[in-house]
């Protein structure tokens, strides 16, 4: 009897040995899913927060950035914790590359649209200016100019008004910080005294070159 109570004693106290150290190794290694989640959330706000930018100055580099994070949300809702662990600080850092790499591509887009800007504002108040003045001529001529119709100066007056209308919003745009807008407009405004020229007879007029979009 004694021995037997002596037994049953040591399989309970190895019992609780037992439980112990399985308590104690579960404590040590901790849940893997949570450390999972948070490396992913951390690399998907990250992602997230410069999307926009990325989208619009380097869009190569966000469909890259988008797969490389699908895959990590794969890996997890596998459950292989150990991928997106180690895939996504990858991620993390390889997005802030992006971001750095996307600002100064922005950078580089908006001083070339100032450089354009500044081009058209000193050309197109001339041009808009010389057309202006050779329908007051044409209007008062006795005679129109092989080529050119009555017909032909009324819809150039018209044409005119619009462009300088357009020219107007071109400046108020780029004056208010909405500078694609106003390069767009003044392109417009280009164009149409392009076309007005052309119904006057009048010697083309040099062009400033339109804005190159961003890169890829």
């Amino acid at each position: 009897m004694k021995q037997s109570n002596r037994t049953r004693a040591r399989t309970a106290l190895l019992a609780t040995a037992v439980g112990l150290v399985a308590t104690l190794g579960l404590a040590a290694c901790g849940n893997p899913l949570e450390p999972a989640q948070k490396a992913l959330a951390e690399a998907e706000a990250a992602v997230t927060a410069s999307a926009n930018e990325v989208v619009k100055f380097a869009p190569n580099r966000a469909e890259e950035l988008n797969a490389k994070l699908a895959e990590l949300k794969a890996a997890l809702g596998k459950g292989d914790y150990a991928a997106v662990v180690a895939g996504a600080p990858a991620l993390l850092a390889e997005t802030k590359a992006v971001a750095a790499e996307t600002a100064a591509r922005k950078q580089e887009f908006f001083a070339a649209i100032n450089e354009q800007w500044s081009g058209l504002a000193a050309q197109l108040p001339q041009q808009t200016a010389a057309i202006e003045s050779q329908i007051a001529k044409y209007e008062q001529a006795a005679r129109l100019p092989a080529g050119v119709t009555q017909q032909a100066v009324t819809d150039a007056k018209a044409a005119l008004d619009t462009a300088q209308q357009h020219w107007g919003e071109a400046t108020k745009a780029f004056a208010e910080g909405r500078l694609e807008q106003a390069i767009a407009l003044a392109n417009d405004v280009q164009a149409r005294a392009g076309g007005i020229r052309e119904l006057l007879k009048m010697p083309e007029a040099p062009a400033a070159a339109p804005a190159a979009p961003p890169a890829g």
